[in-house]
């Protein structure tokens, strides 16, 4: 299943492997004042769904780990990563502080 909203061609897609994700850009996008096309896909579907992006007319894609590594080997557009930073998982990790039990990180070798 995908998902795309703002369907006019806008110079920016954002490309979200995930529908939290897609939310957030989502959120982010609410407060800018510029286009950005938000399109929710999966791991699986990208690259069946890359012809339809490209074909749209954006200048840039925009995701991150695995969606961004097959974007930019595939994809004629360039493609800019949204990196995840330590902070970012210290965030993340903050709600089970004090907590007794193991936490554990999964994530793509990009991220």
């Amino acid at each position: 299943m995908n998902k795309t909203k703002d369907i006019a061609a806008s110079p920016l897609c954002f490309v979200s492997p995930y529908p939290q994700l897609a939310k957030a850009a989502e959120a982010l996008v609410a407060q800018l004042d510029y286009a950005v096309t938000i399109h929710q896909t999966t791991l699986n579907r990208i690259l069946d769904e890359l012809p339809l992006l490209e074909s749209r007319g954006h200048q840039v894609l925009i995701s991150r780990g695995g969606c961004a590594e097959i974007l930019k080997k595939h994809s004629k557009l360039p493609v800019v990563e949204i990196k995840m930073s330590g902070y970012d998982i210290l965030d993340a990790l903050i709600p089970f502080k004090g907590q007794k039990g193991t936490v554990g990180i999964v994530g793509f070798s990009s991220v």
